[in-house]
């Protein structure tokens, strides 16, 4: 499974052509909707993606063609490049999981879902704790195949990179496990996609840049515990996309170029 991050950026540059319209009609849950961020911003001014990702405003475009808006308070902004389409139990609604940083608390993980016609916060981690402190979600995904969405994200991927796993209580994202040391973000790129999750003996890894981007590290989830399982030494630094296919196998952008990692000469 590829990370949720990349896919989206053509369609997010797509809506920003659509202009953001109240509309009196009911609204059903969507099957297929699509959500960009509207309103770029220089309140905050930490710029962990380059100017201009700092956003005030969320806008959902429904299959029945209607567009509902969630709009920040002034000491808030989505610190992000697209919010990430994400189920959080099989069956349930599409919420969409968005990085929302606080002028004096910094960042924390924002779940968005309708509620009673319209875009609400319906769950959320604690931040931080400090202004210009971020996180770069990896993606939702069952980790363990318990049947429970984790939420997995990099805390402060440019200072201790903190790879924390996520589950939703109630109205609280609350982390569950923490491993140091990775990172899937170079400061001012807005490259969000250096993780991946991969299919590996019947389970998910997660595999993610070391903190020096030299290596990938291959990451097990289970019994509330993060496991490094293997490390994979690169020939240059990881630079950008760090991908996952059926076919392609997995493949990571170094500063030379693309690069196939072969998952069995990983050192354990």
């Amino acid at each position: 499974m590829r990370s949720l991050a990349w896919p989206y950026r053509l369609v997010a540059i797509a809506l920003a052509l659509f202009s953001t319209v109240a509309c009196a009609q009911p609204i059903t849950p969507p099957a297929n909707p699509i959500a960009h961020y509207t309103t770029p911003v220089q309140r905050y001014g930490h710029f962990a993606l380059g100017p201009p990702h700092e956003y005030a405003s969320l806008v959902v475009k429904t299959d029945a063609g209607q567009r509902l808006k969630l709009d920040l308070p002034e000491d808030e902004v989505f610190e992000d490049l697209v919010p990430r389409p994400v189920q959080m139990q099989a069956g349930s609604a599409t919420e969409w999981l968005t990085v929302v940083s606080q002028r004096d608390r910094g960042a924390r993980l924002v779940l968005v879902g309708l509620r009673h016609g319209q875009l609400q916060i319906t769950a959320q981690s604690t931040p931080i704790g400090q202004a210009f402190r971020w996180l770069n979600p990896v993606g939702a995904i069952d980790l363990d195949g318990d049947g429970i969405t984790e939420i997995v994200a990099v805390v402060t991927p440019h200072l201790a990179g903190v790879l924390t796993v996520y589950q939703q209580v109630g109205a609280q994202l609350v982390a569950r496990a923490t491993l140091r040391g990775l990172s899937n973000h170079r400061f001012g790129s807005a490259e969000l996609g250096m993780a991946t999750f991969v299919p590996i003996a019947s389970g998910t890894t997660v595999v993610v840049p070391s903190l020096d981007h030299q290596s990938l590290v291959l990451v097990r989830y289970a019994r509330n515990a993060l496991h490094a399982t293997g490390r994979c030494a690169m020939p240059a630094a990881v630079v950008g996309a760090v991908q996952w296919s059926a076919t392609a196998g997995l493949t990571a952008m170094l500063s030379t170029g693309l690069h196939a990692i072969d998952l069995k000469s990983c050192a354990r």
